[in-house]
């Protein structure tokens, strides 16, 4: 099935000789062939529906490969984000490679410069200039084709190849939510919490806990969920590193910001506060926390996950002392984690050279 697609694109180009080259961001269509696959061959293995409202997204199996629904529409007032475009795999490419190239060669040499993340602002080429670099057009143009190959049209929609979802439990004005999303993300609020995709039933039942102890609606929407598939990755350590990350930025700018603040005793001026006035313990712990985030996310697991935790409840404890209630980010949240860690489900696996072999006795 032919569709029309849109994606975007960075090239090198230089008005004249006198003149830098810079790197443009552009965006073009083009209609390419989609294979179609029957609905059969593509069962539903997951899907979600909020409760009193018009949202949902649904998961299919695609040839052993987990596929979701995109937006089929290309024009480009309708792709005013990242994932408004049916390509969303490259806009993410390209905003990354713009950030790299910014941060490296200045804001100046990107174009436009300003807002060159933001989609939005990324205007559409027919034609490129005479002189833009054909191994840029060549590179992105390959990324396109690449995100064109997983992609399939099931039942009239479009359809792409996506990582495994998330089920969110998050807070706002109207309660308690549940939603679905590809990564582990935080907001301004702390308060959301990601469970693999097969943990949804646990999920609702978190939701609605958060709910009842807060006094506020729950929304734990309804989900299916096909039990030939299950999710590949687990999500729970990436979102205790994101909470890490945080929690040590926090530290480390609050008591920065106190020790220039001024205070003025017996017509002295001292800083609000000084190493001395800090718990000796505290020291230990945010050591403690910048180790454990030394070590690559990829290579973040359940051991250092746990370490991390065992921090966040440490800092907890230092900022119930009195005065030292600024150590602490969103308290409230971080217990609320450390729960949901310490009720996570474990699987043991235990190897036959460390049984304990010998006879059985009557």
């Amino acid at each position: 099935m032919k569709v029309e697609l849109r994606y975007p694109i960075i090239f090198r180009h230089s008005p004249n000789a006198r003149q830098l080259e810079r790197y443009h961001v552009r965006t073009r269509t083009a209609v390419v062939d989609v294979a179609e696959i029957d609905a059969a061959d593509a069962p539903v293995v997951f899907a979600w529906a909020g409760e009193g409202r018009d949202q949902s997204s649904s998961y299919r199996l695609v040839d052993g490969a987990l596929y979701g629904q995109v937006n089929s529409v290309s024009k480009r007032a309708a792709c005013r984000s990242a994932l408004d475009y049916p390509t969303s795999p490259v806009v993410g490419r390209a905003q990354a490679s713009l950030s790299e190239i910014a941060a490296a060669k200045g804001h100046s040499m990107v174009v436009p410069p300003k807002g060159f993340h933001d989609p939005a602002r990324w205007s559409n080429v027919d034609e490129f200039p005479p002189n833009a670099c054909q191994e840029d057009i060549f590179e992105w143009e390959g990324h396109f084709a690449d995100c064109v190959k997983v992609m399939a049209v099931v039942d009239g929609a479009l359809w792409r190849a996506v990582p495994d979802p998330l089920v969110v439990v998050y807070r706002n004005t109207s309660g308690w939510q549940t939603s679905v999303a590809h990564d582990v993300t935080f907001s301004q609020d702390l308060q959301r919490f990601h469970f693999s995709a097969d943990r949804w039933a646990e999920a609702q039942a978190f939701c609605r806990e958060m709910a009842l102890g807060s006094g506020r609606p729950a929304n734990a929407g309804r989900f299916t969920h096909d039990q030939t598939w299950v999710p590949t990755r687990e999500n729970d350590a990436a979102e205790v590193r994101e909470l890490a990350i945080r929690l040590a930025s926090h530290i480390s700018r609050m008591t920065n910001d106190h020790a220039v603040m001024k205070r003025v005793t017996h017509e002295k001026i001292r800083p609000k506060i000084t190493w001395s006035d800090l718990p000796t313990d505290l020291f230990g712990v945010y050591g403690a926390l910048r180790s454990v985030l030394d070590v690559p996310s990829d290579q973040f697991g359940e051991q250092q996950a746990g370490e991390a935790v065992e921090c966040f409840d440490k800092v907890l404890a230092i900022s119930e002392r009195n005065g030292l209630g600024w150590l602490a980010l969103q308290p409230e949240a971080y217990k609320a984690h450390i729960g949901k860690w310490n009720s996570r489900p474990i699987e043991f696996a235990f190897q036959r050279g460390h049984l304990r072999t010998g006879t059985l006795r009557p």
